[in-house]
């Protein structure tokens, strides 16, 4: 399996403690099954600044440490990069960049709240400079948890859609993992990815999900990775969200 979000590098972010978490995190998805793992430190301005071309020297680092520790995974350089009004200014001072230098981005949208079409119109400056937007967790974010339909803004402008693993399993809760369901049932996703900021618990591990997941469903998750990875075109192959109708007395 192809892991494209994982918080792998010590002490650039709030995930990996040092270098030993590092390692054990690398032994536990290479155990799992993982054959690629992609790092992805959170950017966001004025709390996780480390940028792009630190990021490549890091994952180099990282790989002679694999190779020391005979750890058998591919490792690959990217940003989680958290929404911001100023993100194209980012990626214009070369502040973040994308996942194995593609036109791939990941993006988390804050948990709580956001304007659906303030980010449609900011990532919009991304996209026409070439850049294919994926969203982080989709299934995480509050106001699609309200609203499931509302990720169909999302889909119908070219964006694509990471699920986390835990998720899928109940880690982040009950309406999270109903979620999760609910955009697989509609083939929202394209990749998946662990989340991992640690080695226990919220780890690389992806065993469990990947035994919820149907055959295709994995499938589908390794070639949409090598395709990203390639840089090559990753369609969207889902279905739009149908609202939810209730049903009242007037």
């Amino acid at each position: 399996m192809i892991d494209i979000h994982s918080h792998i590098i010590a002490g650039i972010d709030d995930g990996s403690k040092d270098i030993e978490m590092t390692i054990n995190m690398l032994k536990k998805a290479e155990k799992s099954g993982t054959t690629d793992i992609i790092a992805t430190p959170h950017f966001m301005r004025g709390r996780f600044e480390v940028e792009y071309n630190e990021v490549l020297k890091k994952v180099e680092e990282l790989k002679e440490i694999s190779r020391a520790n005979n750890i058998d995974i591919n490792i690959y350089a990217g940003q989680e990069v958290y929404y911001s009004k100023n993100i194209l200014e980012y990626y214009n001072d070369k502040m973040i960049g994308t996942i194995n230098n593609t036109k791939y981005m990941l993006i988390e949208l804050p948990m709580l709240e956001f304007n659906i079409d303030e980010v449609i119109n900011t990532i919009y400056e991304l996209q026409i400079r070439g850049i294919t937007p994926i969203i982080a967790h989709p299934e995480r974010y509050k106001p699609f948890i309200k609203k499931p339909s509302m990720i169909n803004s999302l889909i119908k402008e070219g964006m694509l859609f990471q699920l986390n693993a835990g998720s899928l399993t109940g880690s982040f809760g009950k309406e999270v993992k109903k979620t999760a369901t609910k955009y697989l049932e509609n083939n929202i996703y394209s990749f998946i990815g662990s989340d991992a900021h640690r080695d226990r618990g919220r780890d690389t591990d992806i065993k469990e999900a990947l035994g919820i997941l149907e055959r295709n469903q994995r499938k589908a998750f390794i070639n949409n990775g090598r395709l990203m990875l390639e840089n090559e075109d990753v369609n969207f192959r889902g279905t739009l969200v149908k609202e939810k109708k209730f049903l009242g007395i007037f």
